[in-house]
């Protein structure tokens, strides 16, 4: 029997100034390992602000992220 799993998408401040996307994303989702959330960064599953940005962007803390999950 398979599942149908929904893609998961979040959103959230980062709330915290000049530490890298996937850091902060690693410490927020640590379910997720870091190069996971590397290749969603890489395959546009992640943005900062609307916008589809690299691995080591530096963060403000107001920068708005929004990650999809893949099922």
């Amino acid at each position: 029997m398979s599942q149908n799993r929904e893609p998961q998408k979040r959103t959230f401040e980062a709330g915290i100034d000049d530490v890298r996307l996937d850091k902060c994303l690693a410490a927020a989702l640590p379910d997720l390992t870091r190069s996971h959330i590397q290749k969603l960064i890489k395959s546009g599953h992640v943005t900062v602000n609307g916008c589809e940005t690299s691995s080591a962007r530096r963060l403000k803390s107001t920068d708005l992220i929004t990650i999809e999950i893949p099922a």
